[in-house]
């Protein structure tokens, strides 16, 4: 049987860009895309603040969590992912010069235009699809 996960997304915008994060070629599961950043939480933890906590290890910003905005299910070879992505309230740190963790390669600000030519994970797909 497989286990059930939720993932934990922040939809990060400055203007018209969102924050992606390009997944490590190392990655069991969909490297070499891009994703919003998020990810798990920890037992007894809330979700805002593990997203929270989660941004701030992939990228070093903080921010606060404010409602979710889509949410998408996803079947992986282990698991069925229910993933819940929220807006923000607010941010704060160096967003001319994201830190990512090493589950990431890259990061960019990118339109909504840029994105549809890159390639995604199943998330972002779904998302875009559902704005556009």
């Amino acid at each position: 049987m497989k286990k059930k996960r939720t993932p934990l997304k922040a939809i990060i915008k400055q203007g018209d860009k969102y924050l992606i994060l390009m997944r490590a070629a190392h990655d069991v599961v969909y490297p070499n895309v891009w994703d919003f950043p998020g990810g798990m939480q920890e037992d007894g933890e809330e979700p805002k603040d593990g997203l929270a906590r989660e941004v701030m290890e992939e990228t070093g910003l903080t921010i606060v969590p404010n409602e979710i905005v889509f949410t998408h299910d996803h079947e992986t070879f282990d698991s069925i992912k229910h993933f819940l992505v929220y807006d923000i309230d607010s941010i704060e740190g160096d967003t001319d010069n994201i830190m990512i963790s090493d589950e990431h390669s890259a990061w960019r600000w990118a339109t909504e235009e840029e994105i549809k030519n890159l390639p995604l994970a199943p998330l972002l797909t779904a998302y875009f699809n559902s704005i556009l």
